[in-house]
């Protein structure tokens, strides 16, 4: 596993890897300064561009590796994705005006891709997070992205729901589990699971229509595969602002890219 980089980290002895994106909140007015925790600098070049050409055009990947042609990515088709509700129920957030929210983000991913993913809500489902603060992967259906709401201060009756990730000022974390393929590069760093973290509190503090949406789509973009960007007016942009609400043409085109790449599950 030498060709490993700092993007990525072991899962298990399964030959599973994780990519992490996570945002961290600096309240300075509207904004909202994002970092990546884990994915370091990316080295490969996918299909016929250059990283530095990607950058130029406004995307980013969040998983590659130097032995890699192809980045990270989800093979086209139908993709699932479930929420856990449980601490919306002692929160001020809705749950059903959540789950809308949800259902919106991901249609809009959808019509970004061209129909190249369709996106269908699965219901409500557990995602708890483990005692070393890792979400229970497993918990995940294949093929799907779960989604969580967490607390960044560990309580005791809230134990399954301490997500270390969003502790301080960090609000959201997603990450995509990729097979590691020995085989081709149809085969290699294919999307198995994604999912996305949310702190509960952070999140209510957010305007609804606004930065809160902002940051769901944001982080639904690293649990598909997108990393972040120089690209001042691109949502996958390292801050958070208002006036990025919603996908631009760069970021969809990062989402196309990684749909045309040669993929084939298994």
């Amino acid at each position: 596993m030498a060709w490993l980089n700092r993007s990525l980290r072991v899962v298990a002895a399964t030959a599973l890897l994780f990519a992490l994106g996570s945002l961290s909140q600096y309240p300075t007015t509207s904004d909202f300064q994002l970092s990546e925790t884990t994915a370091g600098e990316n080295g490969i070049a996918s299909e016929s561009m250059t990283i530095a050409t990607q950058r130029s055009r406004g995307y980013n990947f969040l998983l590659e590796d130097p032995d890699r042609r192809y980045a990270g990515r989800w093979c086209p088709g139908e993709l699932q994705f479930h929420i856990d509700t449980t601490l919306l129920s002692d929160s001020e957030l809705d749950r059903d005006e959540e789950i809308q929210r949800w259902i919106k983000v991901f249609d809009a991913w959808g019509v970004a891709s061209r129909d190249r993913y369709r996106f269908s809500y699965q219901g409500e489902r557990k995602l708890n997070i483990k005692p070393d603060g890792e979400p229970e992967i497993g918990s995940i259906a294949p093929r799907s992205i779960g989604i969580t709401y967490v607390r960044g201060t560990p309580t005791r009756s809230e134990s399954n729901y301490f997500a270390k990730v969003v502790g301080g000022r960090t609000a959201g974390n997603a990450g995509l589990q990729v097979h590691s393929s020995n085989g081709t590069d149809d085969t290699a760093l294919i999307g198995d699971r994604g999912f996305i973290l949310i702190d509960v509190d952070d999140a209510k503090d957010l305007k609804a229509k606004t930065l809160r949406t902002s940051l769901y789509q944001h982080e639904s973009g690293h649990a598909l595969g997108l990393g972040h960007v120089a690209n001042k007016t691109a949502l996958m942009n390292g801050t958070l602002s208002s006036e990025r609400r919603s996908i631009t043409e760069a970021d969809a085109a990062g989402l196309r890219a990684l749909a045309n790449m040669p993929c084939q599950d298994g």
